[in-house]
């Protein structure tokens, strides 16, 4: 069951930000609970910044006219999630890997010699980075610390490393993963 309504609705903008999936995960809890739009980042361990940006991105969606769109898809998705929720709680585990550590050095040398890959410190940052992303189901450019890429030029670092090195090492990283020593559901 795909429960991503973000590939489904069309973006308000073309800019590929994290800004309307974050809008549409925090709408959710809106439509569940009296929290104010203020306090949902913080609940969602979202930036803060998030609760301004959710309104600027609701007027975009107005603006193309993709407002009932927007909330009927919101409103299809609560229900599935009230009938059936996930298995895994993303929340607790974004809560939970705040503050991963960057690879072992020594583990992401090794399998980046066996991939054939030459190591180095954006390598181990950046594999961090995805690891963070698989095990949290979010995106890093929410992380609420310094995983987060910063400007255009470390977010595309990390898109070209996730397309090459990134899955080359896709095996080693889901090892660490399963060997983070964290619960993870």
């Amino acid at each position: 069951m795909n429960l991503s309504i973000t590939a489904t609705l069309t973006r308000p903008t073309g800019k590929n930000t994290a800004a309307f999936p974050a809008t549409l995960a925090m709408a959710l809890v809106r439509a569940g609970t009296f929290l104010t739009w203020r306090r949902i980042p913080t609940m969602l361990d979202l930036p803060a910044r998030a609760a301004s940006t959710a309104r600027a991105v609701w007027a975009r969606i107005d603006y193309v006219g993709q407002t009932t769109n927007t909330l009927l898809a919101l409103d299809q998705l609560l229900d599935t999630l009230l009938t059936t929720p996930p298995p895994i709680d993303y929340g607790r585990r974004r809560r939970i890997f705040r503050d991963i550590d960057l690879l072992d050095e020594q583990r992401l040398d090794s399998a980046c010699r066996h991939a054939a890959i030459r190591p180095n410190t954006a390598r181990r940052r950046h594999a961090t980075m995805r690891i963070w992303e698989v095990l949290t189901g979010g995106d890093i450019r929410l992380h609420p610390a310094y995983l987060a890429p910063h400007d255009h030029r470390q977010r595309a670092a990390y898109t070209g490393f996730v397309a090459g090195a990134g899955s080359a090492l896709a095996d080693h990283l889901h090892r660490e993963i399963e060997g983070c020593g964290k619960p993870v559901s």
